[in-house]
């Protein structure tokens, strides 16, 4: 019997497309809203996670301003990017006296300074920025040199570079211009390395490592007029069984710097998941009450849409009754209709979110990730939504005197 009743559904919904097409377009679109965030969430997670394994847990990120929320157990709560807007609070010092602290291996201090990078025949490239850093930087970010050499403990004070890919890519057009010449705020550099492409993050705090040129931090002291802005200091530890106990070490030796204000914020490198994740399961709770709202007007056009149908059809139901169907066969087949029109709601906002998807990981650097436990749930809503409003329209259609549907025109 449901055989049947999906053929005369499948039959109906064939001969109306257009129809039928318009009917489920809410459902569409919140099929699609729900789908498409929730894999732009897992896409994140997966690639922060990629990106802890590859620094490692032994890592710790500090950055100018309060930029997380935590509660009494220390485990992140919210976020605050604002705050990270404003003049940096770090200092040279701040890098200086965490050298000393137990258990810190490395420490690599990140300063930025504002110039657009130039050949010598005048091209330049808008997008990279300056780094002045000190010579552990790679070790400390387990990243290699694909082309030439990171600068030395005894090139502090040369002018020498290290560029990323994209700036070798954009600003010289070749993957290795090791040796030629970048100039930027009144020097000249020589390229001594390229650094291996680093993975985009989807979730990006600063900018992308690929666009920066890696100066001697000596140097960029010189050329910034003996001011610098240190936006994060990186710090590498020994023993990452005691990075909880080093954290509180070189918090506390932050705050005796900055006269007790904790002006500044300590990431561990899970922390940037938890981060992700609590981004996006608010964007998931925002785009699902959309998308509620889409699904309700959805389930109330195919309800519409079903009552026309019913009266539309009040003939062929009292030709099937009087040929012996009986109630419960025609709500099943107006049913199975409704359900039917909803599910194919839910298949085209599946097919409309992966589309979406593939637009996304092409044109930007996130790579949605579709789980299939989320495209399961996605019908199953739609399979819900379906019984539901279609429920009425089927009991009507159930209800009518077999006498009085034959003798309507």
């Amino acid at each position: 019997m449901i055989k049947a009743h999906v053929k005369m559904a499948t039959t109906s919904i064939r001969s109306a497309r257009m129809r039928s097409f318009l009917t489920v377009i809410g459902i569409v679109i919140g099929v699609a809203s729900v789908v498409t965030i929730v894999s732009l969430g897992e896409g994140v997670k997966k690639d922060v996670t990629s990106e802890i394994n590859t620094l490692g847990g032994n890592l710790l990120t500090i950055r100018s301003g309060q930029t997380i929320e935590r509660d009494n157990r220390g485990n992140v709560t919210g976020i605050n990017i604002a705050a990270a807007l404003g003049a940096s609070t770090l200092t040279e010092k701040d890098a200086t006296d965490l050298s000393a602290v137990d258990n810190v291996k490395t420490v690599a201090p990140i300063a930025l300074l504002s110039g657009t990078p130039t050949t010598l025949n005048d091209d330049s490239y808008p997008s990279a920025y300056i780094v002045g850093t000190a010579y552990e930087l790679p070790e400390i970010l387990n990243k290699k040199v694909k082309y030439g050499s990171f600068f030395e403990e005894s090139e502090m004070n040369r002018r020498v570079a290290v560029i990323g890919a994209d700036v070798a890519k954009n600003l010289f057009l070749e993957d290795s211009p090791v040796g030629q010449t970048v100039r930027f705020r009144g020097s000249n550099f020589i390229i001594r390395g390229v650094l291996d492409k680093f993975k985009s993050s989807s979730l990006e705090l600063t900018p992308s490592l690929n666009n920066a040129v890696f100066i001697p931090i000596d140097v960029a002291k010189q050329i910034g007029g003996g001011v610098l802005e240190i936006r994060d200091i990186q710090v590498k530890i020994s023993d990452e069984k005691l990075l909880d106990q080093t954290s509180k070490n070189v918090k506390a030796v932050l705050l005796k710097n900055h006269s007790g204000q904790e002006d500044f914020t300590i990431f561990k490198q899970e922390e940037f998941l938890s981060i992700a994740t609590q981004v996006f399961d608010k964007l998931t709770t925002l785009v699902a009450a959309i998308a509620g709202i889409s699904l309700f007007v959805g389930g109330i056009g195919i309800m519409n849409i079903m009552l026309v149908s019913v009266t539309e059809r009040t003939r062929e139901i009292g030709v099937r009754k009087a040929l012996g169907a009986t109630n419960r066969q025609i709500l099943g087949q107006f049913l199975v209709e409704a359900i039917m029109l909803s599910v194919l709601g839910g298949v085209i906002g599946v097919v409309v979110a992966i589309a979406i998807g593939v637009g996304i990981a092409f044109f930007t650097s996130l790579t949605p990730v579709f789980m299939p436990g989320t495209i399961l749930v996605a019908i199953g809503v739609s399979t819900v939504v379906g019984i539901i409003f279609g429920i009425t329209p089927a009991m009507k259609a159930a209800s009518k005197d077999p006498i009085e549907a034959l003798r309507h025109d």
